[in-house]
């Protein structure tokens, strides 16, 4: 649906009556910045007549030109022409001083200065105090601000004072634009050039340019760059300018940039980017700051990519990178409605919707993080609820999109340890069966995950019913790595079910199908996981495997038992948390020689211990208890564990339980809780049977912490 503003610009375009406009101004809201929305609805009205305008007297022009020259017909232009209608991306409801909510002006004054101490390499390190921010306040020719005493300085007057000037600028229409040395990348050793250059770039992307337009820059002098070095300050100008012309080539020629270096007291308009630079900086100024709502709408935080670069690509590809779309949604202001980083998720998330290839892309990627087993579940969360609100039209999703967008909820679900997926396992059968002919990768895929959710349902029989078409398919019929990963999931099934001698050869087959791969960076992931499967059968399997499982140990871990817990002893990297994991599983249940240096190793570095959020990590601590000797510590540790995943899915409710019940062994103040989780686990996990009577009898029998986790938890759970 198009905006109030797109609506009025395209009234002016066509050159309609102002008395349409009426019905458009009557659907605003009445909030308290109507008035300023009814401003911009008119101004744009205006810009859209100015704009036919132009058109017309373009076309009378070029009607008069003798010929054309064939030459340049196949010409083909290295820069992208812009959209006119859109005349670049507008953002509206983010805040009245918002440089994209401003009305066009011919002339605007920018006034700029700073904030913070550090410009160099340890503003990325320094206390947020101390770390260098740019401040410019942009104000039109149309409004005129009440001069400040020249000797107006904010850190020599009371905050009620700079509280009042604050105000000010709110109330006027003007412009207030941020950026912090620590939200780019560092270029030189000092960033304050740098940072004045990134902030009037952007500037020339955010503000509205209908007509010729000039911007005088006045930067309050710093240091050694004083009133003499206006022309460095010149030349920085005439770099933006260029910069710009690459990408909007026709706004650039409307465009000139003056730019002079002041003294404190140059202009009477310097006090304002004082004032606001001192809100952003200053610890004592928090609550004006916070008044303001400046913060995270017109003062810009840190992001991975350029912002320049991220506005370039949606105002001509109307998309961005998959890699930039994930730093947006995980940056702190997309939690916030009314930042700029919201505003930029909004209009991407419009452009994604009208087109399912657009969105196709960052669901893609997301399963490609799914998938990756490194999962941030804060990212994942953040992706998906993107991808969830910004869903394209129904005519437009597409079965094959449909069967996509259910496993990639189904795989998160997997990775939380939930198991409500029986509401669209009938549409997932459905759609797999409808979609095997025309694409069986995708279908191969989607129920790889389902099995996975079956298994995670402790119905370890129906998953391995799923799987048994797959077992007779060629290898070209899935492609190389989807047929390795059905070999290993086929191994996994083997084990659950007690059969690991075929599992090992399933585990191995696999292992061997992904080393065929073309690209090995395609296979490295795929081969360790599944020798992870391998290592954590062979461990079952007792002494008559020993040579075999210290060589696939070795080729897991890239090195020696010993160098592995040397490393992991003080890692919480989410990266190698399944290795950590089956590391510290061997340690506690094997006593090999090799094992005991190794564990010895691991004990010495226990200072060094770090935790993290998410499965393994439960496991990872409920082996360090069993890892030492001293009770108390060990249920510690086990609470620390049950801490971890008390709050998760019912799968991992089952671990819960398991580590309740060994703690059970060491504080008997815990049985209350213990048999409220085993009964709900009778309602949610109804396929535990057997070992849903272990845990039943856990009060009464005692089973040690190792014992209880091999008689409920699955091979590759503890």
């Amino acid at each position: 649906m198009k905006s109030s503003k797109d609506q009025a610009y395209k009234l002016g375009k066509m050159n309609r009556p102002e008395s349409e406009l009426d019905s458009i101004l009557k659907q605003l809201k009445q909030n308290r910045f109507a008035w300023f929305e009814k401003n911009k609805v008119k101004e744009a009205y205006e810009a859209g007549k100015s704009w036919a305008q132009r058109v017309k007297e373009e076309k009378k022009f070029h009607s008069t030109l003798p010929y054309a020259d064939a030459r340049f017909e196949s010409f083909q232009t290295t820069t992208i022409p812009l959209n006119k209608e859109e005349n670049i991306m507008s953002f509206t409801g983010i805040h009245p001083n918002a440089l994209s909510e401003q009305a066009p002006s011919s002339e605007w004054t920018v006034v700029i200065d700073e904030t913070g101490s550090e410009f160099s390499k340890d503003a990325y390190t320094a206390n947020k105090t101390k770390v260098g921010r740019i401040v410019g306040i942009f104000i039109p020719k149309e409004t005129v601000l009440p001069e400040l005493p020249k000797e107006w300085h904010a850190n020599e007057l009371s905050l009620s004072e700079i509280e009042s000037v604050v105000k000010r600028i709110q109330t006027s229409k003007c412009g207030v634009l941020g950026v912090s040395v620590n939200a780019f990348p560092q270029v030189h050793a000092d960033q304050w050039f740098a940072g004045i250059e990134i902030l009037l770039e952007l500037a020339l992307h955010l503000l509205p340019i209908t007509e010729q337009t000039t911007f005088n820059i006045f930067v309050e002098k710093r240091g050694e760059f004083d009133c003499k070095m206006s022309s460095v300050l010149q030349k920085t100008c005439d770099d933006v300018l260029n910069r710009f012309r690459r990408v909007h080539p026709d706004l650039a020629q409307k465009l000139v940039l003056n730019g002079s270096i002041i003294s404190k007291e140059g202009h009477s308009y310097n006090g304002y980017a004082d004032a606001a630079a001192f809100v952003w900086g200053g610890s004592t100024a928090q609550k004006i700051l916070k008044a303001s709502r400046w913060l995270d709408t017109c003062f810009l935080g840190q992001l991975k990519y350029s912002l320049c670069d991220i506005l370039e690509l949606m105002e001509h590809e109307k998309s961005i990178t998959p890699e930039m779309w994930t730093d947006l949604v995980t940056n702190q202001a997309a939690a916030s409605d009314n930042s700029f980083v919201s505003a930029l998720l909004r209009k991407l998330g419009e452009y994604a919707q009208g087109d399912v290839e657009k969105w196709r892309l960052y669901m893609n990627h997301t399963v490609r993080h799914l998938d990756s087993k490194a999962i941030n579940m804060y990212i994942l969360g953040r992706q998906l609820k993107w991808l969830k609100a910004y869903v394209p039209d129904d005519e437009k999703f597409l079965p094959r999109l449909r069967l996509l967008w259910l496993t990639v909820n189904l795989a998160e679900k997997n990775h939380r340890g939930e198991t409500g997926f029986e509401e669209f396992q009938k549409e997932f059968h459905s759609l797999s069966e409808q979609l095997y002919e025309e694409d069986a990768p995708l279908v191969c895929n989607a129920n790889l995950h389902l099995a996975v959710a079956l298994t995670n349902n402790y119905d370890f029989n129906g998953a391995a019913r799923l799987m048994d078409k797959w077992h007779s398919v060629p290898i070209e019929t899935p492609g190389r790595q989807l047929y390795g990963r059905l070999l290993s999931t086929f191994g996994q099934h083997n084990a659950f079910l007690g059969h690991n001698e075929k599992a090992c050869v399933d585990f191995r087959n696999a292992i061997k199908t992904f080393e065929k791969l073309s690209d090995p960076n395609e296979s490295k992931l795929d081969i360790s996981q599944t020798r992870a499967y391998l290592v954590n059968v062979l461990m079952d399997s007792g002494e008559k495997n020993v040579s075999e499982l210290m060589n696939e140990f070795s080729l897991y871990f890239g090195g020696t038992l010993e160098e592995a817990a040397e490393k992991l002893s003080s890692s919480n990297d989410s990266g190698e948390k399944y290795a950590h994991h089956l590391l510290l599983r061997y340690l506690v249940s094997n006593r090999t020689e090799v094992s005991q240096k190794a564990r010895a190793i691991y004990l010495d570095h226990r200072s060094n211990w770090k935790s993290g959020e998410g499965h393994p990590w439960e496991m990872i601590e409920f082996y360090r208890g069993l890892l030492l000797t001293d009770p108390l510590e060990q249920a510690n540790l086990f609470r620390k564990a049950h801490e971890i995943v008390k709050n998760e899915g019912a799968t991992l409710q089952v671990i819960d339980a398991v580590l309740l019940g060994s703690l059970l062994t060491l504080d008997s103040e815990v049985e209350d809780e213990y048999r409220q989780k085993v009964e709900q686990l009778k309602t949610s996990m109804p396929r535990l049977e057997e070992r849903l009577t272990v845990l039943i009898d856990q009060p009464s029998k005692k089973r040690s912490p190792l014992e209880l986790a091999a008689a409920v938890l699955p091979f590759n759970f503890r």
